[in-house]
């Protein structure tokens, strides 16, 4: 027989994963952190991700390095201190924010970007948000295509129906009025 939840259990597990860490750099400055990435912070990226991404020029191809690079600027923002800090809110300014944590150095010249993305953040922590975003781009695209499915078979229809609407009309005309 399988034992049920235990509600205060499950509120500690919950209470551990909302916890920060601190990491010490070279300069003795920090960076806080989540080691585990909650739920409901992936969420609130890819919400913020979805907005972002609609203010995207229709120019700009969204290659897979700049994919991913912006998925790492997100995971950056929403997991560590700096989202009271990254305030971009159009593609153009986040590209300059992800710019900005490029070049900013620490420890022996390493950049902060590459720094938090190698070696604070564990990569099953990562995944995660690449999951996420993964099924959920994947939804969006199938609904897509499901609805050009349907504008085509609308369409197809108005084209045959198209004589039968016309007839209609035509034959209203043509009936003499008394």
């Amino acid at each position: 027989m399988a034992k049920s939840t235990d509600l205060k259990l499950t509120k500690k597990k919950i209470k551990e994963v909302y916890e920060t860490e601190k990491y010490e750099l070279d300069d003795g400055s920090t960076i806080t952190f989540y080691p585990l990435f909650p739920h409901t912070k992936i969420y609130e990226l890819y919400e913020e991700l979805q907005k972002l991404l609609s203010t995207k020029d229709k120019d700009i191809e969204m290659s897979e390095k700049l994919t991913f690079s912006i998925l790492n600027f997100f995971t950056i923002k929403h997991f560590t201190h700096f989202k009271s800090q990254l305030k971009g809110t159009t593609f153009n300014e986040v590209l300059d924010e992800i710019n900005a944590l490029v070049d900013l150095r620490i420890n022996d010249g390493e950049s902060v970007f590459e720094f938090i993305i190698n070696e604070l953040f564990s990569q099953s922590e990562i995944n995660k948000v690449y999951q996420y975003a993964a099924k959920h781009i994947a939804q969006f695209e199938y609904f897509e295509k499901i609805q050009d499915m349907v504008q085509e078979h609308v369409y197809k229809l108005d084209l045959k129906n198209g004589d039968l609407i016309e007839s209609a009309f035509n034959k209203k005309k043509q009936i003499p009025m008394m």
